[in-house]
């Protein structure tokens, strides 16, 4: 059965995702950014708020397109946020990072989804994070899901590591 546009509409606004690579309006501030999503998604979250957590004061000011790669990452984070999703899907969400975003990120995920209890799905290459902040984990090979388990259980079947599995499992 179709949805109906309104609860369509409903629907999409409990949705975020992040791809790669980032763009938005150039010509934007990063504050004008915030603002003219935050008014897209009828959001209740206070922008000084995001401004705050994602550490983007020193930021709100200059263009978008002046960030580096980095910046404009955790900008796109910051606006997927806006929404307070219940649905959360990131792309890549931590290449381009250097250690201190990539801290910053991973504490809002964690932050975010003992607060409210949302769902992060999340594509990624780098099976350390996997091992640190994944509850589950589908591994697809050339479109095969090769498995879906929880870390524990990967470790549990006699992986020293998530990566050891990947390396077992994945051919070039």
């Amino acid at each position: 059965k179709a949805l109906s546009t309104n609860k369509l509409e409903q629907v999409r606004q409990q949705i975020s995702v992040v791809l790669q690579p980032t763009q938005f309006y150039q010509t934007l501030k990063v504050q004008e950014l915030l603002r003219l999503f935050k008014a897209y998604y009828k959001s209740p979250i206070d922008i000084e708020t995001i401004i705050t957590d994602f550490k983007l004061q020193p930021h709100r000011k200059k263009y978008f397109d002046k960030l580096s790669g980095g910046w404009k990452q955790i900008v796109s984070l910051a606006i997927a946020f806006l929404s307070q999703p219940k649905l959360l899907i990131l792309d890549e969400p931590t290449t381009g990072l250097d250690p201190h975003m990539r801290n910053i990120l991973w504490t809002y995920i964690m932050e975010y989804n003992e607060r409210t209890g949302g769902t992060v799905i999340l594509t990624t290459h780098n099976m350390d994070e996997i091992e640190l902040y994944c509850d589950k984990v589908m591994l697809i090979d050339n479109g095969v899901n090769e498995i879906f388990d929880t870390t524990e259980g990967i470790l549990a079947s006699g992986y020293t590591s998530v990566n050891a599995f990947y390396l077992e499992k994945v051919s070039i």
